[in-house]
């Protein structure tokens, strides 16, 4: 999952290096259901434990592949006030939506906008509907 998203990412840098110096929305479009994000074609999902796990650095044998390098890859490279969209259908509905988007604001950190829709959602023509 993370190789080709990772080599469009790789040419941001905080440090001035390269055409940008950080990302200011990233978004990333797949399936979901309440509090989970489906990553992976094979449906690999990331869930507010995950998240959690990642933010701690401890070893997750049940996240999908290339997640962990992913999610790193993003936060390291976000603006100070960026967002970060998930595009999947109520991800951020109920409490495990809840628990998520907390999830999510404690890894990319307090100044990141964190996006999840409570609602089916589609992405057409660079928008989600």
């Amino acid at each position: 999952i993370s190789k080709d998203i990772l080599e469009k990412i790789n040419p941001y840098s905080k440090k001035g290096k390269g055409k940008c110096k950080c990302i200011e929305h990233f978004l990333l479009a797949g399936h979901g259901s309440q509090g989970i994000i489906v990553i992976t074609p094979q449906g690999g999902f990331v869930n507010a434990r995950d998240v959690d796990l990642m933010r701690s650095g401890v070893a997750n044998p049940m996240l999908p592949e290339g997640a962990n390098d992913l999610f790193m890859a993003v936060k390291q490279k976000m603006c100070e006030h960026g967002t970060v969209e998930f595009v999947a259908c109520y991800s951020g509905d109920g409490i495990a939506g809840v628990r998520l988007r907390n999830s999510l604001k404690a890894f990319f950190g307090s100044g990141i906008n964190v996006v999840l829709y409570l609602t089916p959602v589609r992405y057409y023509f660079n928008k989600a509907m």
